[in-house]
């Protein structure tokens, strides 16, 4: 089958985020079955450019207000040579292109979740209100449409966002790091005292939840530490500044270790962290899905997550601790459960493991593959079932 990805940004965009690796993996993996794929993405240096990544066709154009227009020239070039256009609602900078305007019906449209709680915590309270109804007008816009999500959490609140619940599929994602990165985790003893929080530090991350976790159990046990490594968009720079400025008024900035990259994490960097901590945080008030807490469990180390993080990934006690999202004390007694308790520890990091293994690349494309299948999208459902 032909396939035309219409995405924000590529996976070798230096401010990709997970929506980006989780789109360009399931691109990949559908070239590495032999299906045509060809992927629009924003160009990083306003230049537009053509470039083959792992069989994928990738076609950079100049991002702005008028990426929507430009990108819906460039479709009309090989529309008529596109069997399933495959878009991104919401994700990066992108401006919603409404790709149902001229795709002919053969679209699968990718939301990650939904947002509203994602802008209630990035933004001013008048646009955040904002973005949330042009969310939910989006939604009627696209209800008679196949929906690709990642997890049952995010199907159902689309469902009550207005999207068709019956044409709603769910496709996880997995680790990115290598699961041989993971291999012959460190014990318990062997690992630092210390919690880390790995991934793009946005405002609405909340990872000034951490830092109040940290102050709490560092009034009580002490001893602990706070990794928290990541990238920084332009736009977020005043809140990284202001998470420095946290740790030094509430007396915590000793135990803080800041790794700030360029991009992201280089895989054996990330494994290399996630193997000596005892613990991973994701205090965010939703996630799709969450890639870090699987590739943590990848490398033998529990989460501690809030509610915001779906049971997909996360179940309270199998495979990490769950909180309230914002209730700074009970996951500050959760950090504190897994730096002390060896017995909680080792059992989650043991289950942690088990589930991760379900998580892979070639599982999320056949779930993708299934979907559109299910949706009545193949030109050929035979074609399909040959690729794997």
């Amino acid at each position: 089958m032909r396939f035309c990805f219409l995405a924000s940004r590529d996976w070798a965009h230096p401010e990709a985020a997970g929506g980006d690796f989780y789109l360009g993996n399931l691109a990949r993996g559908l070239a590495k079955r032999g299906h045509s794929v060809v992927y629009f993405a924003a160009s990083p240096d306003g230049k537009s450019t053509h470039e083959n990544l792992d069989g994928v066709e990738i076609r950079r154009v100049t991002p702005g207000l008028l990426y929507p227009i430009r990108l819906f020239r460039q479709f009309l070039r090989i529309r008529n040579s596109v069997d399933v256009t495959v878009e991104e609602i919401l994700g990066g900078k992108k401006v919603p292109t409404l790709a149902f305007l001229y795709s002919r019906g053969r679209l699968v449209a990718m939301w990650y979740q939904c947002h509203d709680r994602i802008f209630a915590e990035q933004y001013p309270k008048g646009l955040a209100i904002l973005l949330s109804l042009a969310e939910r007008v989006l939604a009627r816009l696209y209800r008679k449409y196949p929906v690709a999500t990642l997890s049952q959490k995010s199907a159902t609140e689309l469902a009550k966002m207005g999207l068709d619940a019956l044409r709603i599929g769910i496709v996880p994602s997995a680790a990115l790091i290598d699961p041989q990165l993971g291999q012959e985790p460190l014990p318990f003893e062997s690992r630092e005292d210390t919690m880390v929080f790995i991934g793009k530090i946005r405002k609405y991350k909340r990872v000034d939840h951490a830092l109040l976790a940290l102050k709490r159990l560092a009034d009580v046990r002490g001893g602990c530490r706070l990794i928290i490594a990541g990238s920084v968009a332009r736009n977020d720079l005043e809140y990284l500044a202001s998470l420095r400025k946290q740790a030094r008024l509430i007396g915590v900035d000793e135990s803080v270790e800041f790794r700030i990259y360029p991009g992201a994490i280089p895989p054996y960097e990330k494994a290399d962290i996630l193997k000596r901590c005892k613990v991973l945080l994701q205090p965010s008030p939703v996630e799709g899905f969450s890639m870090t807490t699987v590739e943590a469990n990848a490398c033998g180390t529990p989460v501690v997550v809030s509610d915001g993080v779906p049971q997909d990934a996360v179940r309270h006690g199998e495979n990490g601790l769950v909180y309230p999202f914002g209730d700074i004390e009970s996951m500050s007694r959760l950090c504190g459960t897994l730096l002390e308790d060896k017995a909680t520890w080792e059992r989650l990091s043991q289950r942690g493991l088990k589930m991760a293994s379900r998580f892979t690349w070639n599982a999320s494309t056949d779930s993708f593959e299934d979907f559109v299948v299910g949706q009545g999208l193949g030109t050929d459902n035979s074609d399909l079932e040959l690729s794997r």
